[in-house]
């Protein structure tokens, strides 16, 4: 009959165990995926360990570096330390030192404005009385004896001092000169060289048995012109030397 189609049929004939065979090829394709994936972790491994301590050593070397810069610089921080701090001590013995003789710088310049005081003292060379301090055992002192000049004109003035220390041992006179008595003076005539004040410091010691009662000083210039003060103190001590400008 025409306009009718016949249908073919098709018998396909299969091994009755053909899904245990499909089944057990699937199986086996998964192991060999498996196995692949086993022996290329196996073979990677090793270089990644590496990678990782390579990695691990870089970080633990960034701090170790870190710290080893820090201890540098604060190795370089304590040395300017302590650089800065001798130079801060040395800096404060100089100004202790300067302070020391800006008060001496001021002291002689108030002696100096002194001597300009008009009618203070008499016109010409003069003598401040000699001065003595106890060092503590009643035979050794410190003694201080200014010469100074009183003028409009301040030339230079040049000339000798002579200083004697009168007394008695066993009821007797006696007299020695600043210079017997004192390691500090060379002469019995003290030369002086001086335009405004000169100070002739240093100590004596006082024989045993001698009982000092007074001092006897005289002042010779022999420029700019000569002229001659003699002068008497008793023997007095004090705690301090006296400003200058007394």
């Amino acid at each position: 009959m025409k306009g009718v189609q016949a249908h073919r049929a098709v018998v396909t004939r299969r091994h009755p165990r053909h899904y245990q065979f499909l089944l057990l090829g699937m199986s086996l394709v998964a192991l060999l995926f498996l196995a692949i994936g086993y022996l290329t972790g196996v073979s990677t491994t090793p270089e990644k360990i590496i990678s990782l301590m390579q990695d691990e050593s870089a970080e633990e070397t960034v701090p170790i570096s870190i710290h080893n810069a820090l201890e540098s610089e604060a190795a370089v921080l304590r040395t300017q330390s302590a650089v800065n701090r001798a130079a801060l001590d040395q800096l404060r013995n100089d100004l202790s030192n300067r302070d020391s003789e800006i008060s001496d710088l001021e002291t002689n310049l108030s002696f100096f404005r002194s001597l300009m005081v008009s009618g203070k003292l008499a016109a010409g060379l003069g003598l401040q009385p000699l001065e003595l301090i106890d060092l503590g055992d009643g035979r050794n002192f410190e003694f201080r004896i200014i010469v100074q000049q009183q003028a409009k004109e301040h030339n230079l003035v040049k000339g000798t001092l002579t200083v004697s220390v009168f007394g008695s041992r066993e009821g007797q006179f006696e007299s020695h000169t600043l210079s017997s008595l004192s390691e500090d003076l060379n002469e019995d005539v003290i030369p002086f060289r001086f335009r405004y004040f000169q100070k002739i410091r240093g100590r004596l010691k006082i024989p045993e048995g001698f009982v000092p009662q007074g001092i006897d000083a005289i002042a010779r210039s022999s420029s700019p012109n000569r002229a001659t003060v003699q002068k008497k103190w008793p023997w007095l001590t004090r705690e301090n030397f006296l400003p200058i400008v007394e």
